[in-house]
C-alpha cells in the first residue's frame, strides 16, 4: 500500500486501509452538495505557480549538469515529496 496514502488517511503500517470506493463513494454523496472535496484537494493558483517554478529550475540545472530531462511520472513524484516534506 502506498505509503502517502497511508499518511493522508492518518494510518499507521498495520492499520486496516478502507476500500478506496469510500472515498468516491464519500465524494460522490456524502458531500454532495458542499465544497469540501475542493478545499482538500483543490491547488491554490500561487502553490501551482510556485510547484511549476520548482520544476522549471530543477530543469535547468539538470541540463547544466548534463542530466536528462525527468519523466512525467517522475515529476509527479518529486511534488508528492516536497508536499509531505513541507
Amino acid at each position: 500500500m502506498n505509503i502517502a496514502y497511508r499518511w493522508f488517511l492518518g494510518l499507521g503500517f498495520t492499520d486496516p486501509v478502507p476500500d478506496h470506493t469510500t472515498i468516491s463513494w464519500n465524494r460522490r454523496t456524502h458531500f454532495k452538495g458542499t465544497i469540501i472535496f475542493q478545499d482538500i484537494f483543490m491547488v491554490e493558483p500561487e502553490t501551482k505557480a510556485y510547484v511549476e517554478a520548482l520544476n522549471q529550475a530543477v530543469e535547468e540545472d539538470r541540463l547544466s549538469h548534463g542530466k536528462k530531462p525527468l519523466k512525467e511520472q517522475q515529476e509527479m513524484y518529486m511534488i508528492l515529496c516536497r508536499t509531505l516534506l513541507v
